[in-house]
């Protein structure tokens, strides 16, 4: 579908008496995807083309029918299809392109602009196109260059998207997302996070040495953790003490004890010893 026009010639057509001199031609074109639209009927001796119009998607049936003075005729039809082509949005926030699955860092301001002339379709749809623009999912305005509004919530980043139409309801859609400068939301903070995770990833030999290392002090960890709970639970059982020992005394010996009895033998050599020493 264009503003682009297709050349039809029936000037081969001849008759067996009459020749091309005086030949009728008639051009009919039906529209057999849409029976509502009107049939269009062109006739007249100097009719030998006819420019068909590719600014309408659907089918058509191009019938030429050729007549010469004797009232005799003759009729070819084709079909020829023409095809929509859609849309392709485009458009700038703030002074800044918008392609699609973006991240932008908007100025600090209250209010920006935002400009669809950056679409494109074909001559024929360009000038009827609509533009729709959604913050966070919500339809906001409509119309190709608007004004919108500062979001009120500026600790998180937003959506913008553009949905762009044509009049046969192709449709084209970009989104982006953006972070006001200065804030919470600035994208150069998100960065900078990134930028730091990527750098421990790397210092670690790459993201699955990153995990190697992350379990290896989760386990160090929990066995740190098992020691401590065992020597807790130790301190509150009693300590084991070492008593030490008495040392066996000799004992005293009674020659004339009752309770002491000794062999004869040794009762006399006992009594030679004590006898010696007085």
């Amino acid at each position: 579908e264009s503003m682009e026009v297709v050349l039809l010639d029936g000037s081969g057509s001849t008759d067996e008496y009459w020749g091309r001199a005086g030949l009728i031609y008639t051009w009919k074109v039906e529209d057999v995807s849409d029976l509502a639209s009107p049939t269009i009927v062109a006739s007249g001796t100097d009719m030998r083309q006819y420019e068909f119009s590719l600014n309408k998607t659907g089918e058509f049936r191009i019938t030429l029918t050729v007549g010469d003075m004797g009232g005799l005729s003759a009729s070819i039809s084709h079909l020829i299809s023409v095809n929509n082509v859609a849309p392709i949005a485009g458009a700038t926030f703030d002074g800044l392109r918008m392609d699609d699955g973006a991240l932008l860092r908007i100025s600090d301001e209250q209010r920006w602009v935002v400009d669809a002339s950056y679409s494109w379709d074909t001559d024929n749809d360009w000038p009827g196109l609509s533009y729709l623009w959604y913050l966070d999912g919500v339809p906001i305005a409509e119309g190709r260059r608007r004004t919108i509004d500062r979001p009120s919530d500026s600790t998180r980043t937003h959506t913008l998207a553009l949905a762009v139409e044509d009049d046969d309801g192709a449709l084209d859609w970009i989104e982006i997302r953006f972070g006001i400068a200065g804030t919470p939301s600035d994208p150069l903070a998100e960065k900078q996070q990134q930028g730091i995770l990527a750098t421990i990833i790397d210092s670690a030999g790459g993201s699955f040495n990153l995990t190697l290392w992350i379990l290896l002090i989760l386990l160090i960890g929990g066995f740190s953790g098992q020691q401590m709970q065992k020597r807790r639970a130790s301190r509150g059982q009693k300590i084991p003490q070492w008593e030490q020992r008495r040392k066996p005394t000799k004992p005293q010996f009674d020659p004339f004890s009752e309770e002491d009895e000794l062999p004869d033998a040794a009762l006399f050599e006992r009594l030679a010893q004590i006898a010696e020493e007085e």
